[in-house]
């Protein structure tokens, strides 16, 4: 049999296995990842053994959901390609190696972790090309132990947009508890509570295939004006203060000794929220002109004038939007958004109050507990005025639940 020959035989059986894998994945294309999981869940022999194990499998595991990714349009599920130089990936393979080698991983960024890239952003109804930067974003370690899912922040550079968004960021889904969040979010954005927008996308890096991945909009003008509000101030806490605390009682070692031995919890090491200070995200990625210097400064003086006991709550937060978002965040069991410095506000210069923005829930709706956080619970709480929005909008809530159109469309929310 002549060397040409073989050849074609060869090629000819490969593609019968291919086809044949194919034709078997595209029914049954789950198979691949389950069988992973299963190796990964049982394997007894050495971890590098049981991890080859698990990448020979990586191409066939591609294929499967590449497979599943052609029965869904690009308007359902976007897709983002990005492209970095070897230079830039190895920067940020420093920046994550170092993180990771501390023993409790915190990650602290600056302005040098930024480096350059190119998006391709392809939702169904626009394809565009446009140059980017980027770096890793996250606090704790869960952002960046996944090595092909790290989390990433990204600015378009100019005045372009992504999708309505002139800044966001992509993360593993795990990060905010898959679909959880985009869930509540829209069911906060339905209620006409501000939320950022966030949806998946299938992401590659440098035509490597990295899956989908959460994408998630950052405080912008954009954030506002696609539910109706005027540009403004997003107000919040600085919370670099409780990050460099706690960076000091868990990766100094002497630090953690010392607390150690007199058994004080290292993450209760933190200033109260009353001497939190304060910012807004408006001056950090937009600048400001004197208008909205000024309005900046009133929204600001509000928040730290009710941290300092000066005014009501009724005086400083708009209750029409406080109450549903409060009872939300508990059906969901979101109480991690409702932590002092994972929250956000929306200055209303008409209203001359703070609007909530909901974000970073991480809902647990099967486990639920009072989200007592120090903001709320000597002071909203014991509000007349909240409460009587409160009262007024459980009943609200409890039709709502309880009715079958609306159950329905959860369903197929869910589902989706």
């Amino acid at each position: 049999m002549s060397k040409q020959t073989v050849i074609a035989l060869n090629v000819v059986i490969v593609s019968v296995l291919l086809l044949g894998s194919s034709a078997y994945l595209y029914k049954n294309a789950d198979t691949v990842n389950q069988l992973q999981g299963y190796i990964k869940a049982n394997c007894t022999l050495s971890e590098k053994i049981c991890l080859s194990f698990q990448n020979a499998l990586r191409p066939l595991s591609n294929l499967s959901f590449e497979i599943q990714r052609q029965k869904i349009s690009k308007e359902t599920l976007p897709s983002l390609r990005l492209y970095l130089s070897d230079g830039a990936l190895q920067k940020i393979d420093n920046k994550r190696n170092a993180t990771l080698a501390k023993d409790v991983p915190i990650l602290f960024t600056d302005a040098d972790d930024w480096v350059n890239a190119k998006l391709i952003a392809d939702n169904g109804l626009t394809n565009k090309e446009l140059s980017v930067s980027l770096r890793l974003k996250g606090d704790w370690g869960d952002h960046l132990s996944y090595p092909s899912k790290l989390s990433f922040r990204i600015n378009p550079k100019g005045s372009e947009t992504v999708m309505g968004m002139s800044r966001f960021s992509i993360q593993h889904p795990a990060t905010r508890h898959y679909y959880f969040e985009p869930m509540m979010m829209n069911q906060m954005r339905d209620m006409g509570i501000l939320a950022p927008r966030y949806f998946f996308a299938h992401i590659w890096i440098n035509d490597y295939p990295v899956g989908l991945m959460a994408v998630e909009e950052h405080f912008t003008k954009e954030l506002l004006e696609a539910q109706n509000r005027r540009e403004g101030s997003i107000i919040g806490f600085n919370e670099d203060p409780i990050w460099n605390q706690r960076e000091l009682s868990y990766n100094i070692a002497e630090n953690r000794k010392l607390l150690e031995s007199s058994q004080i919890p290292a993450g209760l090491l933190t200033h109260q929220v009353r001497d939190f200070p304060l910012k807004d995200y408006r001056d950090v990625v937009q600048g400001t002109n004197e208008l909205a210097a000024t309005q900046s400064a009133q929204g600001l003086s509000l928040l730290k004038d009710y941290l300092e006991g000066t005014l009501a709550a009724n005086q400083v937060f708009d209750m029409k939007q406080f109450s549903p978002w409060w009872i939300s965040s508990h059906i969901w069991g979101a109480c991690h958004g409702v932590i002092s410095h994972n929250r956000r506000f929306y200055f209303d210069t008409v209203k001359n109050k703070l609007e909530p923005i909901a974000f970073d829930a991480v809902p647990t709706p099967d486990k639920f507990s009072m989200c007592a956080d120090e903001l709320d619970a000597t002071r909203l709480l014991t509000d007349p005025i909240f409460l009587n929005y409160l009262f007024a909008d459980l009943e609200k809530f409890t039709k709502l639940l309880h009715d079958e159109s609306y159950i329905l469309d959860f369903k197929k929310e869910q589902q989706y």
